[in-house]
């Protein structure tokens, strides 16, 4: 990626990108974290194993070159002889392997599960170009590894020396004897570990936070890549707008038809029109069919005279019920006796002969 390009890209992954990325295989991975963990894990086998591995191991050796004088010098004694030292020694080790091979897993594990995919196994044609192939091995990121890895090396060397000086500086005169020399060699093995060990959990730390900052940084994304992005999930803004344009304009088509069954039209008496129906048995309560302001509210006035639904004039309520009742909501509680008085006052009007005629303004 070219610094003109990396300046460009500003905004985070999306979570769109990041899954592509990880289908990929492509996930912030330290190795430095599976060393500190086949580290920790050794340490652990051998502070509580490695005693009784070294007694067995011991056992075995001692009968295995017991045994060996008196083997046969043909080549079937031969092969039995090595069967006799692989097999048991086979079995020994699958004990320290396993342990090794088990912490390797968990420090995989703890920076993620890990995703199976082929892709990074499949050929591309850049990776066989020896130009770029050149290029990456000359390239600052490489560069970078290369210094790392010999901090790493000196580094742990230092931690190598404070743990051994005490022996290879202050080992105090007349020690001698197989016994006490590989009583030192345990001691000084046990202390580089543990040493090792801190050190490999601190790098490892270090190294897997700048693994994530480098892996978002890369996969970092222009403005432009956003709004494709968002086209490409949600389609395009203007056709979305369009839609919703259609929707809004079929449910007002929907609405002012409702009109013509309402029972009644409460009005403000300009700005506002709801329009109420109350069928007795119908619904336990007054449903808002339709409800408008200025030119809307117009309209349900004149499809109220047109269909002869009465109107009623009460400012508070009309205003009230546009604010609070959604289109197709029953009236809430509060409103209920409101409502409640302006049908008592339709229904009553309603079977007189002197009473003004469907579709007229009534006024309470």
């Amino acid at each position: 990626m070219s610094q003109e390009n990396r300046s460009q890209r500003t905004e985070k992954p999306t979570p769109k990108r990041l899954k592509q990325a990880r289908e990929r295989g492509q996930l912030p991975r330290s190795k430095e974290v599976s060393s500190a963990a086949v580290l920790i894990g050794f340490l652990l086998f051998a502070r509580f194993l490695g005693p009784m591995w070294l007694d067995r191991m011991q056992v075995f050796m001692n009968s295995w070159l017991a045994s060996t004088g008196h083997a046969e010098l043909t080549v079937s004694g031969m092969a039995a002889w090595l069967a006799s030292l692989v097999a048991p020694l086979g079995v020994l080790l699958v004990l320290p392997l396993g342990t090794l091979f088990v912490s390797s897993l968990g420090g995989s594990l703890i920076q993620g599960a890990p995703t199976f995919t082929m892709k990074p196994f499949q050929p591309k044609a850049d990776k066989l170009n020896p130009l770029k192939g050149l290029k990456r091995m000359v390239s600052l990121k490489q560069w970078v590894e290369v210094v790392k890895s010999l901090l790493k090396m000196s580094l742990y060397g230092v931690v190598a020396y404070a743990a051994a000086r005490n022996v290879l500086v202050y080992q105090p005169p007349g020690t001698s004897g197989a016994g006490e020399t590989f009583r030192v060699l345990v001691s000084l093995t046990h202390k580089m570990l543990i040493y090792g060990s801190v050190l490999a959990v601190g790098l490892g730390l270090l190294d897997y936070m700048f693994r994530r900052y480098d892996h978002e940084r890369d996969l970092k994304m222009t403005k432009r890549e956003i709004k494709d992005e968002q086209k490409e999930t949600e389609g395009d803004p203007a056709i979305r707008a369009r839609i919703r344009q259609k929707q809004m304009a079929l449910a007002r088509t929907r609405m002012m038809a409702d009109v013509a069954k309402a029972t009644v039209v409460v009005t403000n008496p300009t700005h506002f029109a709801i329009a109420l129906r109350y069928v007795p048995g119908e619904t336990a309560s007054p449903r808002l069919l339709a409800k408008g302001r200025a030119i809307l509210a117009d309209r349900i006035r004149a499809l109220a005279k047109e269909h002869g639904v009465p109107i009623v004039s009460d400012p508070p309520l009309a205003r009230a019920l546009y604010k609070s009742v959604p289109i197709g909501a029953e009236i809430p509680p509060a409103l209920f006796r409101a409502v409640a008085e302006v049908l008592a006052l339709v229904m009553a009007r309603r079977p007189s002969a002197s009473s003004p005629s469907a579709g007229h303004t009534v006024r309470p």
